[in-house]
């Protein structure tokens, strides 16, 4: 893991790799405090959270109750309007369902918000300027080494006003890969 300072003028490394190296997952930093940064590995140190206010020099393990949850980590993403306001979603292992996590203290801790996915796999969130928020389901994850000629899938995107409150499937995404 590299960082700037600087908008990208110079990097260096962070600590992360020295202490974590069974590679990352998923990160994060929020524009109105780009010292923090949310980070998520994998490998036999499982599935865990960790969070950096010195960007990633040191860390701290986060969100204990995500990974006792069974929660496979997807996608942390910052909210563009609320400052200190991260999101993570992730699939369940034990329901087979699509779960979405809040933090409002900059990493701190994590809430479980209203979202269910009714047991499809979610694959992505995104966030506008306004905080609305979408995520990108699917009713199966096909293997890598799967040919997708022929074959069509289905999935959903959900939306959410309010901040992860409320959810409204938005529409109904049948995706056809080309051969």
């Amino acid at each position: 893991m590299w960082v700037s300072k600087d908008a990208g003028e110079n990097w260096e490394t962070t600590k992360f790799w020295e202490t974590y190296s069974n590679g990352t997952m998923a990160f994060a930093v929020h524009a109105s405090s780009p010292n923090v940064v949310i980070a998520c590995t994998f490998g036999s140190g499982a599935n865990k959270l960790y969070r950096s206010e010195d960007y990633g020099q040191t860390w701290t393990e986060t969100g204990p109750e995500i990974y006792s949850a069974n929660v496979h980590v997807e996608k942390i993403i910052p909210s563009i309007k609320t400052t200190g306001v991260f999101y993570l979603l992730g699939n369940n292992f034990t329901s087979h369902d699509g779960v979405l996590y809040e933090s409002v203290d900059e990493g701190k801790t994590w809430a479980k918000t209203a979202f269910t996915s009714n047991n499809k796999a979610v694959i992505d969130i995104c966030a506008d300027k306004n905080d609305n928020l979408f995520i990108v389901a699917a009713n199966a994850i096909p293997a890598a080494d799967l040919k997708f000629t022929g074959m069509v899938f289905s999935g959903f995107l959900y939306k959410s006003a309010d901040g992860g409150s409320s959810w409204n499937s938005a529409v109904n995404l049948n995706i056809c890969p080309s051969p």
